[in-house]
C-alpha cells in the first residue's frame, strides 16, 4: 500500500512562506487555494507570524503589465533569531 503525503492548504501555504519568504494570491487560485486570506489569519493567530501583504507589480511573458497580492514576512523569524 503506498501512502500518500496529504498536506492541509495551510501547510502547503506555511511550506511556501518558509521556502520562498512570501506566498501568491495567484499560485494559490492556480492551486485550488481560495481562502488565503483566512489561512493568513490562522497563521498570524495560532503561529504568531508577522506577515504582512502587499501588491507586486510585474511584467509577464509576453509584455503585459500585471498585479498580484503577496503575503511576505515582515521580520524572518530565521533571520532575527541569528540576531
Amino acid at each position: 500500500m503506498t501512502t500518500i503525503n496529504k498536506q492541509t492548504q495551510q501547510e502547503i501555504v506555511e511550506n511556501m512562506i518558509k521556502a520562498d519568504g512570501y506566498i501568491s494570491r495567484n499560485w494559490c487560485l492556480q492551486n485550488y487555494i481560495s481562502c488565503l486570506n483566512a489561512i493568513i489569519y490562522n497563521i498570524k493567530k495560532e503561529k504568531k507570524w508577522d506577515l504582512r501583504g502587499k501588491y507586486y507589480c510585474y511584467t509577464n511573458s509576453i509584455g503585459k503589465k500585471c498585479r498580484d497580492y503577496r503575503y511576505y514576512w515582515h521580520k524572518n523569524p530565521v533571520q532575527v533569531s541569528l540576531l
